[in-house]
């Protein structure tokens, strides 16, 4: 996966694209990961029915740091970020995918977005509607604080891995936490910790586009008897679709499965979600 640079409002960002499918699904790392943690899609047969698209969010991967970090790195503003790049590369028929945070993202930026937007898929992305729900929509777990922890020694970055992905720390992701601008990990901490965010939980119950849920079985992040207490009108299956064998990262652990779901999802809501 080679990326090409494109220059945003406020931002430079890699951009990685594969696939000539009318449709088009834009994926969106989680915190302090880059577009590489979907090389597991891109190497798949979505690239043969989908145009697909990933980018690195400014500090991570090849994209540039953010000039202005307090606003680039918060919901907010990575929410600008996306919201410029589907401009810029003029999507029609596009679903968006995120993981972990990228799902926050995607969350609070879809009421902005137009009817060109068939659909999302979240995944390691409990909806919030302020921060208090985070002691309920995440299980007690140490490592998560590392999340928000400007340095990251190589053993932390190991760690948090290590609960990114089930029983393992692939190399490429703790490469990714350790390459990203440490800045990104405080300022994104602090923004959620003062309120800026959006309630999420209003925002899936009144959303008028399908969305998939997908919540890896053995995730040791997020808590899904939290999500399923929420009411989500459109979401798919009227369930989460929970993934065997796989932690807070299905999309690595079981990419299999979880690109059948998505491409299902995709062709089964297509029609409906349409622009009419």
């Amino acid at each position: 996966m080679n990326p090409e640079i494109i220059q945003l409002k406020n931002s430079e960002v890699a951009v990685y694209q594969k696939g000539q499918g009318e449709t088009s699904i834009l994926f969106i790392h989680g915190n302090s990961l880059n577009g590489l943690m979907f090389q597991k899609q891109f190497n798949s047969h979505l690239s043969d029915k989908f145009k697909l698209i990933a980018l690195d969010l400014p500090g991570h991967g090849n994209s540039s740091k953010a000039a202005n970090p307090k606003d680039t790195y918060s919901l907010y503003g990575y929410g600008e970020v996306l919201k410029d790049l589907i401009a810029e590369l003029n999507l029609a028929n596009y679903y968006l995918v995120g993981h972990s945070l990228g799902g926050h993202i995607i969350l609070d930026v879809s009421e902005d977005l137009d009817e060109a937007m068939g659909g999302v898929v979240v995944f390691g992305t409990p909806p919030l509607a302020s921060p208090a729900d985070m002691a309920n929509a995440f299980h007690p777990n140490s490592v998560l604080s590392l999340a928000f922890q400007e340095q990251l020694a190589d053993d932390e970055a190991k760690k948090l891995v290590g609960e990114y992905v089930m029983g393992a720390s692939p190399e490429e992701m703790i490469q990714a936490l350790l390459n990203t601008d440490p800045n990104s990990r405080a300022y994104v901490g602090t923004s959620i910790g003062k309120g800026e965010i959006k309630d999420e939980v209003e925002i899936v119950k009144n959303l008028m586009k399908p969305i998939l849920m997908i919540h890896g079985e053995e995730d040791a992040l997020v808590n899904t008897d939290y999500i399923n207490e929420i009411a989500i009108p459109k979401l798919w299956k009227k369930r989460v679709q929970v993934i065997a064998n796989s932690g807070h990262s299905p999309h690595w652990e079981q990419p299999e499965e979880f690109n059948n779901l998505v491409s299902t999802f995709i062709s089964e809501t297509g029609n409906e979600s349409s622009p009419t």
